[in-house]
């Protein structure tokens, strides 16, 4: 009973930014699309947040916007900044933030349901962070709403996508696994034709995370070990993506009593942060390889 609820705490804290960003920002327009806004996103998305806020408030003072533009740029900026907070479980300064850029929608005509769908989806990941899982997954669907209103010609699969990953997240947490399961199949199928490495290791960590809530130790470890070797098959080698799915690997490996190899996968896991230069992450391995 100790080991798995320290897994579950293990979790809330090893689940990357990575996948809840996605689809969050894309430009609105061609007269969006400068170079500054595309720099501030490649920040904001690889979670060097501070340097995201300045280079889009470079962006904003880069040339003289037209009063619409320029709501669309401060209301980007509080969706980032919302969301950074949340990143960093400053939950109450997040919500501030979500809160004043719905209230900045009232103002603005230039695009809103898109605007509208990127603040649904940024509050229920604050909604998450926050534990407040009925109610991310509330927003999520609003979210996902707006994506009817799109033009025809718009692909909206990513962001569909893009939610229902967000969503099976929530399902898991509320004890819904058989709507959690539904909801990676989904995404797995998608990302194994059309996604990212990254995205598709993502996944596979995730259904293994299933397979152990509901019991399934053998497919949990066949889920993690499947998302760390493609992690390690890839050039560059996924480093986030081994993190967590060997620490994963490593509980289960414990769980059967193969000491031996639970501790290689702990000492993997331990490299991952050293190389991701993330000390929290060092801490969190010491602290769970103690117990």
């Amino acid at each position: 009973k100790q080991e798995k609820e320290t897994f579950y705490y293990m979790q809330r804290y090893l689940v990357g930014v990575e996948w809840m960003l996605s689809m969050i920002m894309p430009a609105f327009s061609q007269d969006l699309r400068t170079p500054l806004r595309k720099q501030s996103y490649d920040y904001f998305y690889t979670n060097q947040l501070d340097s995201a806020e300045m280079t889009f408030q470079q962006s904003l003072e880069s040339q003289d916007w037209n009063p619409e533009l320029k709501m669309v740029h401060q209301f980007e900026i509080l969706i980032m900044q919302s969301l950074a907070a949340s990143n960093t479980l400053q939950i109450q300064d997040a919500f501030s933030k979500i809160n004043t850029a719905f209230a900045k929608l009232d103002s603005i005509s230039f695009n809103v349901d898109t605007l509208a769908q990127k603040a649904w989806l940024a509050k229920g990941i604050i909604e998450f962070k926050g534990q407040q899982f009925p109610q991310s997954l509330q927003s999520w669907e609003t979210s996902g709403s707006y994506l009817k209103s799109y033009p025809a010609s718009m692909d909206t699969t990513d962001a569909y996508i893009n939610i229902q990953n967000l969503k099976a997240g929530a399902f898991f947490r509320l004890g819904r696994i058989e709507e959690a399961k539904a909801a990676y199949e989904i995404v797995y199928d998608f990302y194994l034709e059309n996604g990212s490495q990254l995205q598709l290791c993502n996944t596979l960590s995730n259904m293994g995370n299933i397979s152990f809530a509901t019991e399934d130790y053998s497919g949990a470890a066949k889920a993690y070990t499947q998302a760390i070797e493609m992690a390690e098959s890839n050039d560059p080698v996924l480093w986030p993506a081994i993190a967590s799915s060997s620490m994963n690997l490593s509980f289960v490996l414990r769980g059967f009593g193969d000491y031996e190899r639970a501790l290689q996968y702990a000492q993997k896991t331990q490299k991952a942060y050293q190389i991701l230069q993330n000390p929290a992450g060092e801490d969190k391995v010491k602290m769970l390889t103690a117990l």
